[in-house]
């Protein structure tokens, strides 16, 4: 029972709120946002069109990787 609910929680619950979070940050809340709280106390942020890139797209698609092959290593159909 515990061997299944680890699984569930680090393989299966994990990804799953990561690619949310990006969509939610990505889409919803902008990452205009963040970065204007990032550079609020007069902080520099020189990546900011790199990290709108990655939280939008990048990072929801290596998120659904992360958890599909999680998902076939934990039915066996993948092994390291």
């Amino acid at each position: 029972m515990l061997d299944f609910v680890d699984f569930l929680s680090n393989s299966i619950l994990m990804p799953i709120v990561a690619i949310v979070t990006c969509l939610f940050v990505g889409f919803v809340l902008k990452p205009e946002t963040i970065i204007e709280e990032i550079e609020h106390g007069g902080a520099q942020f020189k990546r900011k069109k790199m990290y709108a890139l990655m939280i939008k797209y990048v990072a929801p698609w290596l998120m659904l990787l992360v958890l599909l092959s999680s998902i076939a290593q934990g039915f066996g159909i993948l092994s390291f």
